[in-house]
């Protein structure tokens, strides 16, 4: 500003976020002066995308040797572990 000093001008800025992925945030900036004159809004898009793929870590795997004739007997399978480093709501479905 030609009339103001730095420290008399005020930056404000706001957002606004759309979609989910990609996320896309807008930000708008507004410069004022110490008279109230401001400045057209200045629009900065940020593309927020996850492209890296969640991962998997299964159970080791078991074997079960049936006996015909003897008592059932119950067993016990581990779960997988899920991870996805942009989620932190990450669920598996098995069709077992």
């Amino acid at each position: 500003d030609a009339c103001s000093t730095d420290a008399n001008i005020t930056v404000s800025s706001s957002d606004s976020a759309s979609g989910s992925c990609p996320i896309v945030l807008t930000r708008t900036y507004t410069v004022t002066d110490e008279c109230n004159n401001t400045s057209v809004d200045i629009i900065h898009t940020i593309n927020i995308d996850d492209t890296t793929p969640p991962s998997i870590s299964c159970p080791v795997n078991i074997t079960v040797i049936a006996d015909i004739g003897q008592p059932s007997a119950n067993v016990t399978i581990g779960l997988p572990t899920v991870s996805d480093n942009c989620s932190t709501n990450v669920s598996f479905t098995n069709d077992y």
